[in-house]
C-alpha cells in the first residue's frame, strides 16, 4: 500500500552529528561488530560514509557508558605540532605524546567511574590531575597546552635514567631529546594506578574514539601527516599494551580515507590487512539504511517501493538505480538526493503524494551542486587548483572523453600555480572519483572503473577513455555523447 510524502518531513539530517534522532534509525553493520569486538582500531571511510553515526552509537546508545568521544574539531594542532620527540625517528616523533594524552584519558575514565567504591590508586590520579588540569576531567584541548605538568600523588615517582621526575617540560629547545623518555615514563605512571583501578573496581571495556581530525583542514602538510601517523602508532602500541595488563581500554580512531592513503610509514600495510575496516556500502545496504528511516518515521510496513510510483527512468532504470547511481555510494550523498526529491515533490498538489519520475529528474542540478562542495572538502587540502581541471572537463562538454582531448584543453586552464600536469590531474580526479577510467575484461566485455566502487583496482596510467562521475553532470554542464 502506498505510503503518503505528505508525512514525511525529511529523510533526516546528511550530517550525523547534526541529526538529533540518529539513534532512532541507526543501522548496525559489520563495521560496528569488529569495533565492538576490538579486531579494528581503525575505522576507515570517505567523508559522509558513516564515521561519526558509528561515533554517536556508541557515546549515546547502550554503550554510552564505557565510551568516549574526542572531538578534534578544534583540536590545538599547532601547539601539538611544538611537542615533538627530537630523539625519535620522524615517523615516531609524536607517538610519545600521544600516548600521554591517551594516558591520560584513561586515567579520567577509570576515575570517574570507580568514585562509588574507594581504591587506593585513586589518590594518585586525581592529585595528578588536579595539579596540571585543575579538576578529574581535562578538557581534551588542554592535555598537551601546559608549558610544564608537575608530577606528583603517584606512591613511585616516575624515573628517567634512575632520576626521579618532578616535572615535565612540554616546551623543548632543539637540542633537547628527552621529552619522549619522560613523558613515557609519566604515561607508564599513570597506566600503572589506572589499570588497578579498572581491575579492581571492575569497570569492564573502555572504548575511546577520535573523531573529527579532518574537521577545518585547509592542507595536508608533512607536519599534519606525521601527527596523524604518530596517533595511529601510539593507538596501536596502547591496544597491545591493554592486552598484556589484561585491560580493556581500547582507543579507536576514525580516519577519512584520502588522509589515510596520504600517510606512508613501514607498518601500515600490516594495519591495512589486519587492524583497519574500510567502511563500504552496497546500494541493497544504502536502501536498507533509507527503510530503516521510513519505518522509523512513517510506520513499520512503509519501505521505498511505498513511496514510489511504478514508472522506469529513461533507459528502464528503476529509480533506486538512478539515484545510487548519482552518488559515491554514502549516506551522506542518498540521504541529501532523496530530501532534495521530497521538497521537489511537495511542490505539487496531489493529496496522496509519492515519488514520480520528473522528482527525481528535478532534484538532480541541486543535488549536483552539493556533490560538487563535497568534493571540494576532500580535494581542496591535497590539491588547490582541481577547479580547473573540472572547468576542463566542463569545456569538453561531454560526459565521456579521451586522454588526448583532455590533454589538449587541460593546459588552457591550468594556472601557472597549479602543480599538476594532465597526467597527475587525471590520475587525482580518478583517486577522488571525479572521473572513472574505461576497463576491458578478459571476455571482449568492458566498464567504468570508479575508486568508490573498486577502491582495490587503483589508477590505470595507460587509460585512454573516462567517464565523469553522472552526479556532476548538471553542475559541469555535460551533455551525453550520442553515437
Amino acid at each position: 500500500m502506498p505510503a503518503n510524502l505528505r508525512d514525511l518531513d525529511s529523510f533526516g539530517e546528511v550530517a550525523a552529528e547534526d541529526d538529533a534522532i540518529l539513534l532512532n534509525y541507526f543501522l548496525s553493520t559489520d563495521t560496528v561488530q569488529r569495533v565492538e569486538e576490538g579486531g579494528a582500531f581503525l575505522v576507515i571511510g570517505r567523508k559522509g560514509a558513516g564515521k561519526t553515526a558509528i561515533v554517536r552509537y556508541f557515546t549515546e546508545g547502550n554503550e554510552r557508558d564505557r565510551s568516549r568521544a574526542l572531538n578534534l574539531r578544534n583540536y590545538p594542532w599547532n601547539v601539538h605540532a611544538s611537542r615533538i620527540d627530537r630523539g625519535a625517528d620522524a615517523v615516531d616523533a609524536y607517538v610519545a605524546s600521544w600516548r600521554y594524552l591517551i594516558a591520560v584519558q584513561i586515567a579520567a575514565w577509570a576515575l570517574e567511574n570507580s568514585q562509588a567504591t574507594f581504591n587506593d590508586n585513586q589518590r594518585p590520579l586525581r592529585e595528578f590531575l588536579e595539579a596540571n588540569y585543575g579538576g578529574p576531567r581535562p578538557k581534551l584541548s588542554d592535555i598537551i597546552r601546559p608549558a610544564k605538568l608537575r608530577v606528583r600523588g603517584f606512591n613511585v615517582a616516575p624515573q628517567v635514567l634512575g632520576n626521579a621526575l618532578g616535572s615535565v617540560d612540554l616546551e623543548r629547545g632543539e637540542g633537547d631529546h628527552n621529552l619522549g623518555m619522560e613523558l613515557e615514563a609519566l604515561t607508564q605512571a599513570l597506566l600503572q594506578s589506572a589499570v588497578a583501578v579498572m581491575r579492581e573496581c571492575r569497570l569492564g571495556a573502555f572504548y575511546l574514539h577520535f573523531d573529527e581530525l579532518d574537521a577545518g583542514l585547509e592542507e595536508v602538510n608533512e607536519t599534519r601527516k606525521q601527527m596523524l601517523i604518530g596517533l595511529i602508532l601510539a593507538i596501536r602500541g596502547m591496544r597491545r599494551e591493554m592486552v598484556a595488563l589484561e585491560a580493556e581500554a581500547k582507543p579507536v580512531l576514525y580516519l577519512r580515507t584520502d588522509l589515510w592513503d596520504d600517510l606512508t610509514f613501514s607498518d601500515k600495510n600490516k594495519i591495512t590487512q589486519g587492524q583497519s575496516v574500510l567502511i563500504e556500502w552496497t546500494p541493497d545496504q544504502l536502501k536498507d539504511l533509507v527503510n530503516v528511516r521510513l519505518r522509523s518515521k512513517l510506520g513499520d510496513d512503509v519501505a521505498w517501493g511505498n513511496i514510489i510510483d511504478e514508472d522506469l527512468m529513461r533507459g528502464s532504470q528503476p529509480k533506486w538505480n538512478h539515484i545510487v547511481a548519482r552518488t559515491l555510494r554514502r549516506p551522506r550523498d542518498v540521504i541529501h538526493f532523496l530530501n532534495v526529491a521530497l521538497r521537489v515533490a511537495k511542490r505539487r498538489d496531489d493529496a496522496e503524494l509519492i515519488f514520480s519520475n520528473r522528482d527525481i529528474v528535478e532534484s538532480r542540478t541541486d543535488y549536483s551542486a552539493y556533490l560538487k562542495r563535497e568534493l571540494d572538502d576532500e580535494i581542496l587540502p591535497h590539491w588547490r587548483r582541481w577547479e580547473e581541471a573540472l572547468q576542463t572537463l566542463s569545456a569538453i562538454a561531454t560526459e565521456t572523453f579521451s586522454a588526448e582531448g583532455f590533454g589538449e584543453e587541460y593546459p588552457r586552464k591550468k594556472s601557472a600555480g597549479n602543480p599538476c600536469d594532465a597526467g597527475e590531474a587525471l590520475r587525482l580526479l580518478h583517486r577522488f572519483s571525479v572521473i572513472g577510467y574505461l576497463k576491458r575484461s578478459g571476455y571482449g566485455g568492458s566498464s567504468w572503473a570508479f575508486m568508490y566502487e573498486e577502491p582495490d583496482r587503483g589508477w590505470d596510467a595507460h587509460a585512454t577513455q573516462f567517464k565523469v562521475h553522472p552526479g556532476l553532470k548538471e553542475h559541469a554542464g555535460l551533455r551525453e555523447e550520442r553515437r
